[in-house]
């Protein structure tokens, strides 16, 4: 029987590919995602999409993570599906160039890793593109990989350790923190007169300690405890960064000064980032 180079195994979408692809697999997503298959050709749905690229592709074996999962629970206002185009397109970009110029194909897939971190967290092939390339393959003699497979292997343990992607980690859950705090003072919500009510307070009472002014709030609104006397400080913050929103005629939307608010309270670098991640998930709402 001839032997097949990586480049034709990964690519190819025998029967017996897809059995062979899901021996190493095991994961009770990829079993859950194989039994919702839809057969309407028509049908254009991220599962069936997902099914039928599974289908004609079996070793690049998408499915859902652990991570995914974890994700989905911790924000669930955001999708956590991949980009399933992306996912094919470095797919058959890697078969292309693993046998052609190994090199080059170790860079796509670091770009990938890097770049796509949902994406090539769903594509199963990425784990044994990574260790076909540690192990020295495509090589004639194996040891001739080896500065391919450390220099691959020493770039992405860099990028994954990287304080930069950790502090844009931190960033992003601290936008999304930000988010859920403007959603308590969203249009309609009593606590958003409430907030109106203690900018006034703010104002009326300016050059007062900050704790003087709360509790002449607080003897007026006794039913409700949404703000304190830290969120105080935060408002009164957000006023001196905002100071023109109380000269501007007409005078812009208070969400402005609700954005600055939310930044400052949950250590976010402005405004404006929190505002534009709500921008997307509203987009992103069916």
């Amino acid at each position: 029987m001839k032997r097949l180079t990586f480049g034709q195994r990964i690519g190819q979408s025998s029967p017996q590919a897809a059995e062979t692809a899901n021996v190493w697999d095991t994961s009770s997503g990829r079993q859950r995602l194989q039994g919702m298959i839809q057969t309407d050709p028509g049908d254009t749905t991220f599962t069936a999409r997902l099914a039928q690229i599974n289908r004609t592709y079996p070793r690049i074996d998408l499915r859902p993570t652990p991570f995914a999962a974890y994700m989905k629970e911790k924000v669930p206002g955001i999708s956590w599906e991949p980009d399933l185009d992306v996912c094919l397109d470095f797919f058959l970009r890697f078969n292309r160039l693993i046998n052609e110029n190994p090199d080059e194909a170790s860079s796509v897939l670091l770009t990938f890793l890097r770049k796509h971190q949902i994406e090539s967290d769903w594509s199963g092939w990425v784990i044994f593109a990574a260790g076909w390339i540690c192990l020295g393959f495509s090589e004639v003699f194996r040891p001739d990989g080896k500065p391919r497979a450390a220099k691959f292997f020493k770039s992405y343990w860099t990028a994954a350790c990287s304080p930069k992607s950790r502090k844009a980690v931190a960033r992003f859950f601290a936008s999304y923190t930000a988010n859920e705090e403007l959603d308590r003072f969203k249009v309609g919500s009593p606590h958003r007169t409430h907030f109106r009510q203690a900018v006034n307070f703010l104002r009326r009472y300016s050059g007062k300690k900050l704790e003087t002014i709360f509790h002449l709030y607080e003897q007026s609104h006794p039913a409700c405890n949404c703000l304190s006397v830290k969120d105080f400080d935060h408002i009164d913050t957000a006023m001196s960064k905002v100071s023109l929103w109380f000269s501007a005629v007409p005078r812009p939307p208070i969400s402005h000064l609700l954005a600055e608010f939310a930044a400052l309270k949950h250590g976010v670098a402005s405004g404006k980032a929190v505002t534009e991640l709500r921008s997307k998930l509203a987009k992103q709402k069916p």
